[in-house]
């Protein structure tokens, strides 16, 4: 559990270095989040289940732990702004809406033996985080990511948004690389 809020610890950080234009915060986002889902997808039943195995919740714990581990993936698609951005983060929406539906059930099934209770409670916490988190990039326009970012050059973005609204017009993406460059070197100078 530690190792899982250390990685969105250094999530947050990398997200606020991406807001203050700060180089490295694609690295950092790239890297944590990869890491973050790979932790999710093969060793979720050891996070889900408070590290008491039981028979009845690890095939659950490594099913909801393949279908989480696209959040992590979708925000990183997102916030570096890869194509397919869109498909992640609508699996992740609806993964973590039908986990929590599943887990609220289970929760309160009747026969529901004591030591899952705080399996299912721990399990239902995580999945809201996850389902909030996702929910609140999903909604966060790109557009606004740009405008915050490059606050202080309204040029960038301007090809930016075009670039976003039109991703098979080439000569956008031409025209960004054009100023870009041109930006750099009179930095430079």
């Amino acid at each position: 559990m530690k190792t899982e809020k250390t990685f969105w610890y250094i999530f947050i950080a990398a997200f606020i270095l991406k807001l203050l234009n700060i180089p490295g915060h694609g690295i950092l986002t790239v890297f944590d989040l990869s890491l973050l889902s790979l932790l999710y997808f093969p060793v979720s039943f050891y996070f889900f289940c408070d590290k008491k195995i039981e028979k009845q919740n690890v095939a659950l714990s490594i099913v909801s732990g393949m279908f989480l581990s696209i959040i992590p993936i979708g925000i990183m698609f997102k916030l570096q702004h890869y194509q397919g951005k869109d498909v992640f983060m609508i699996m992740g929406l609806a993964s973590g809406l039908i986990f929590l539906i599943l887990i609220y059930f289970l929760r309160k099934r009747k026969t529901i033996k004591e030591d899952l209770k705080g399996y299912y409670k721990n399990m239902f916490l995580r999945t809201l985080v996850l389902s909030i988190t996702v929910v609140f990039f999903t909604l966060l326009p790109s557009k606004t990511i740009y405008q915050i970012q490059y606050h202080n050059d309204p040029g960038r973005v301007i090809l930016l948004n075009k670039c976003e609204d039109n991703p098979d017009n080439d000569q956008y993406r031409e025209d960004l690389v054009k100023y870009i460059y041109k930006q750099d070197s009179l930095k430079l100078n």
